[in-house]
């Protein structure tokens, strides 16, 4: 059980957050003051989710290695 448990977590949490941060690069894209920092914020915004979905792998990876 425990270990269906750690196999399924990583997977569950990098679904999460990828789910759960979609639509976040209206809300980064606000931060600018001007047109093309708009354009860059809102595209840093929808590279998010997944960046923190491989952060979230990576940690995982690092941590059943220790």
């Amino acid at each position: 059980m425990t270990r269906v448990l750690l196999a399924l977590a990583p997977a569950a949490l990098m679904l999460a957050l990828s789910l759960g941060l979609t639509g976040i690069e209206s809300w980064v894209a606000s931060f600018a003051t001007s047109e093309g920092a708009r354009l860059m914020l809102g595209r840093a915004g929808l590279a998010l989710p997944y960046a923190a979905a491989g952060l979230a792998g990576v940690i995982f990876l690092f941590a059943a290695a220790a």
